[in-house]
Formats: C-alpha cells, sequence, structure tokens
C-alpha cells in the first residue's frame, strides 16, 4: 500500500437530521424500550477521513450539532466502504446512524434502482438492501405501482409522491448534491470521457483512453478496494469487476441503455421481451458463450446472489428461457418500465459450466462464498492478480467485440484520497476513482501535466437511521431532528461551493424525475433552527440533566 502524504480535516458545525415514521410498527417491531430518563446515546459509523474526507467531515458536523442538543454521540471511523457496509447491513445492526453513499452509476438514472431496493420493505433482512429497517404500506404501494407504470407522466407522479413520503419519513437524510471537478494526467493517455455520474473513472474511459507512448498499461488510483471476486457477492467497488463480465446491455456515454452482449431486443407483448444474443462472443478461457449460459445466470443469480442490489433488478422477472439458439425470452410478471437500464444493465453473464456444480466441487456452503480466484468471464478485460490493498490487475481481451485501446488496466490501491490526487499531480496514475476537493482544484491548475473537467452528480451522499431501536425509533424525535441541519455551512465549508444540499435520493440534475417540492421542503420542513429543535424535543417529553444530557421520556 502507498501512505498518505498528508491527511486534513478541517472543524465546522453543522447539525444534520432526519425524520421518520413508520406506518403500523413495521421495522421497528421487538425494538426495546429505554429506561425512561436515561441518556440519549447514539453510535454514528460512517467513512474516515482517508476514504472520504466529504462524507466524514459531515459527520463530524452532525455528531457536533446533536452534542448541542444534549446527545451522547460516539463517532466510529472505518477506514473502508467494505468494511462499513458489513456493519450497517448485517445482524445485529448494532448501530444507530450511519454514513453511506450512491455513486452516480447510469442504471441509477431511472429512480427505480434509488427508490425500491434500498426502501421498499422486502429488503429488510440480513445484509439486504433496506439497511434502515424501514416499512410504509403506503410507500411500498406507490414505488411497486412506479415500477410497473408505462405511462411517463403518470410513473412520474408516482415517483414524486414517493419522494414525498420520504422526505415526511425520513429513514435517510441527502447530505448534498456535488458538482463534481476531476482531475486526469495527460502525460500517458489520450481520449478520455467523461461520463455524468460517472466522471472519468467509467467503463468508455477505460475501453477508448489511447496510450501514447509504449506504455498501455492504464492506471487508476483509487482509496478503497473491491471486497472480493466473486460477482455474486461483491459490493465494494463492483464497477472494476463488470470489465471482466458482460451485460446483456450497457449504459452509452449519453446516459441511455444500449445492446451489448445483446444484438438486439424486441418487445414481443407489454411483459415478454425477446433477446437476441451477439455471435461469435467466447469467455476468456476459450469456451463460447450460448444462451444457456444467460439463461443459466438470470436464474442462478436470482437464487444465489447476495449483493443488494440484485433482488429489485430480478424481481419483475417471471421467467428466462431460450427460445433458439440465438434468442432469450424474458417473462415479467407485469410491465417493467426500468427492465433495459435497471436488469439488463446490472446482472453479469457467468459461465455454466464454472459456476453449474461450484458448490460440490469448491466444497462451499453456497455459491456466494466462493472466493473465485481466477474470475473468468467474457468481459473486454480479463482477471490478471488482485493483491488485496495493493492493486488490481486486467488485461485487454483481445478477442472481444468492444476491445481495449489499452494493454492492461491497473487499479493502484493509495490510502487516503489526497494521496490519490497526489499520484494524479506526480503522473503515477492516469485517473482518480473519486473527484478531487475545492482544496485541491488551485493546485490541480497549476500542474502542467493534470487537466480538470466538472461535471454534476447524480449519486447521493446520506446519512440513514437504525429504525429498529431506540432513539431513531421514535418518529417525535427524528422530527425534532430534522430542524438541525445547517445547509449553508454544508454547501460552502464542506463542499467549497462545488455543490447543492441534499434534495433526496433524486438528485435536481435527474430533472424528469426529481420532485421540485422538495426546494420548498428545505425552506420548511428541514429548515435550519437549533431552538426549534429543542422545542420539539422537550414537546416530545425529552428533558435535560443538570450536565445537559439529553434524556429519554
Amino acid at each position: 500500500m502507498r501512505h498518505d502524504t498528508r491527511v486534513w480535516a478541517r472543524g465546522m458545525a453543522i447539525l444534520l437530521a432526519a425524520a421518520l415514521v413508520l406506518a403500523v410498527s413495521g421495522g421497528a417491531i421487538g425494538a426495546p424500550a429505554p429506561a425512561s430518563r436515561s441518556p440519549v446515546k447514539v453510535l454514528l459509523v460512517a467513512p474516515a477521513v482517508t476514504y472520504d474526507p466529504l462524507r466524514w467531515e459531515s459527520t463530524l458536523l452532525a455528531a457536533n450539532a446533536w452534542k448541542q442538543l444534549g446527545i451522547d454521540v460516539e463517532v466510529r471511523p472505518f477506514a473502508d466502504f467494505a468494511s462499513l457496509t458489513a456493519r450497517h447491513s448485517r445482524e445485529p445492526f448494532d448501530f444507530d446512524a450511519f454514513v453511506s453513499g450512491y455513486v452516480g452509476r447510469p442504471e441509477r438514472l431511472d429512480p427505480d434502482a434509488l427508490l425500491y431496493g434500498p426502501f421498499h420493505s422486502k429488503g429488510i433482512f440480513d445484509n439486504g438492501p433496506n439497511y434502515f429497517g424501514y416499512a410504509n404500506p403506503e410507500y411500498d404501494r406507490i414505488v411497486e405501482s412506479q415500477r410497473k407504470t408505462v405511462d411517463l407522466k403518470q410513473r412520474q407522479a408516482l415517483v414524486y409522491k414517493a419522494q414525498e413520503i420520504l422526505a415526511k419519513d425520513a429513514p435517510e437524510i441527502t447530505l448534498f448534491h456535488r458538482q463534481e471537478m476531476f482531475a486526469y494526467n495527460t502525460r500517458r493517455f489520450t481520449g478520455m470521457v467523461p461520463m455524468v455520474g460517472r466522471g472519468l473513472w467509467n467503463p468508455w474511459t477505460v475501453l477508448e483512453a489511447k496510450p501514447i507512448g509504449s506504455d498501455k498499461t492504464f492506471r487508476m488510483g483509487w482509496a478503497t478496494d473491491i471486497d472480493g471476486t466473486n460477482p455474486l457477492s461483491i459490493t465494494s467497488a463492483v464497477e472494476s469487476l463488470r470489465l471482466v463480465y458482460d451485460f446483456l446491455a450497457r449504459v452509452d456515454k449519453d446516459g441511455q441503455p444500449i445492446p451489448w452482449a445483446a444484438e438486439s431486443w424486441r418487445k414481443v407483448t407489454d411483459t415478454q421481451v425477446d433477446v437476441t444474443l451477439r455471435q461469435g462472443m467466447t469467455f476468456h478461457d476459450g469456451r463460447p458463450v450460448t444462451v444457456e449460459d444467460v439463461v443459466f445466470s438470470f436464474e442462478f443469480i436470482r437464487q444465489n446472489g447476495t449483493a443488494p442490489y440484485f433482488s429489485g433488478a430480478l424481481e419483475p422477472i417471471r421467467s428466462v428461457r431460450a427460445v433458439n439458439d440465438r434468442v432469450i425470452r424474458f417473462v415479467l410478471h407485469y410491465p417493467y418500465p426500468p427492465l433495459l437500464m435497471v436488469t439488463f444493465t446490472q446482472i453479469p453473464i457467468l459461465p455454466k459450466h464454472i459456476w453449474q456444480d461450484v458448490v460440490s466441487r469448491e466444497r462451499v456452503e453456497t455459491p456466494a462464498k466462493w472466493n473465485n480466484p481466477n474470475p473468468i468471464g467474457s468481459g473486454p478485460y480479463q482477471f490478471g492478480h488482485w493483491r488485496r490493498g495493493e492493486e488490481l490487475l486486467l488485461r485487454r481481451y483481445a478477442r472481444h467485440f468492444h476491445p481495449p485501446q489499452a494493454g492492461a488496466f491497473l487499479a493502484v490501491k493509495y490510502a487516503s484520497a489526497d494521496a490519490v490526487f497526489q499520484a494524479i499531480v506526480k503522473g503515477e496514475v492516469d485517473i482518480p476513482d473519486r473527484s478531487i476537493t475545492s482544496l485541491q482544484i488551485e493546485e490541480a491548475k497549476r500542474a502542467s501535466n493534470v487537466k480538470l473537467v466538472s461535471l454534476p452528480d447524480f449519486g447521493v451522499f446520506y446519512m440513514g437511521f437504525n429504525l429498529r431501536r431506540p432513539p431513531f425509533n421514535n418518529p417525535k424525535f427524528r422530527d425534532a431532528i430534522k430542524h438541525t441541519y445547517d445547509w449553508k455551512t454544508i454547501v460552502e465549508a464542506a463542499l467549497g461551493g462545488f455543490g447543492q444540499p441534499g434534495t433526496g435520493m433524486i438528485a435536481l440534475v435527474n430533472k424528469f424525475w426529481h420532485n421540485p417540492a422538495w426546494e420548498q421542503w428545505l425552506k420548511t420542513d428541514y429548515r435550519f433552527d437549533l431552538a426549534l429543535a429543542r422545542q420539539m424535543l422537550q414537546q416530545a417529553g425529552y428533558t435535560w440533566d443538570a450536565q445537559g444530557r439529553l434524556l429519554h421520556p
């Protein structure tokens, strides 16, 4: 691992909050009642400053604000996203609040990706996508309806309503939406492809960047790492492993789904779609890719995939079968407009001959628990090696129908986001895995080998709440906390002016689906007012002891 050359952090004061109302008692059933007049304590887990300075700063701002209300807050940093996710997505859910996010992957331009899986009550299970334990029957009904509605205006109205319910219930509070600034090294490669939501770290850059000289290895610096090489279970830095596998569709540079492993698709009825498989594809071991592999992949991942994004993407599918040696028929439970964008872009094509007997052959409990030490896919890059905490090497697959211009792709692990930026300035790597901070922009402008590109981000960075236990299972507590977010400070100080206040899971840049009422809610329901928050806590029965500690009713 390469070590950070400097670690920076700033101290500010911000209050952030969230309100959540669980319909009936879903998501809070069995939650223990706190002892009367006992101190209110909160365990807040978040990415460390070395991984993401902006989210770390937002975490400290929230913690400082809550302390001003008398809340006993413990902030616990996690060095990487994989260990953080493991903490807030799995039993025993022993935390109160967590800071996380959904990067702007192109398939998330469709609102279903961010509204269904993370918040539908079906996602409440160990390692499920509903980290919050949020359950609201009205919300479930609305979000189910939007994914079945073909008429765009009718679907938009349902998506607006879903955002309204979340704004009222607030199982999470979106911290900010960034105007991202990306820096890249110009010395070794040309043809970088900026992509809204993904910046420079996207499949098209890695496929189309051209080497200038004899060194044909395209290098990316990252402050994270993959959490494994099994496509059934990977949750961290998944984009890198997606270069090894093919998908029926990919999202193009303009944010639209296009055929990829599919040569074409055709709507048969509202609930049937025929996909024609591209001819001549081979897996990295030389075996041909067949319709049987596609059919197998969808059913196998439905049964065995544990990554949280699989469940929502596969739920609409009733069956998948081969019509002939070129055509696969998808039969849906209901019309599902996001099929191309959400499902076809996220289900990898697995080699049936490797995965069908993996449990008996490798003597593992489930396919998701196999370490898959040498991933075999059919993607534009084939696996080279992975040295945990150091680097991931992928090599150009020349037989692919869209072979990369580069000879290899190398993701190099650095100790912090700032160390990644310094590697760009020094010319060690070609692109970073994320945008740079406002403090780094001037230094980037002074570097002769660095160019900048600015893009809006439709990803979301949020603070989520554990609704399974006190204090966040008390709606009155959450209603009060809702007024503790100093939006002006977070945007101007933490983001350096490069962003906007958080307005829910659907970012403002995603204009058609973003509910414009959020701009008013920020001025009313989410207005920054510590005095009002204290007053609401008092009205809800909370008191303070002689030391100023907030006490449960």
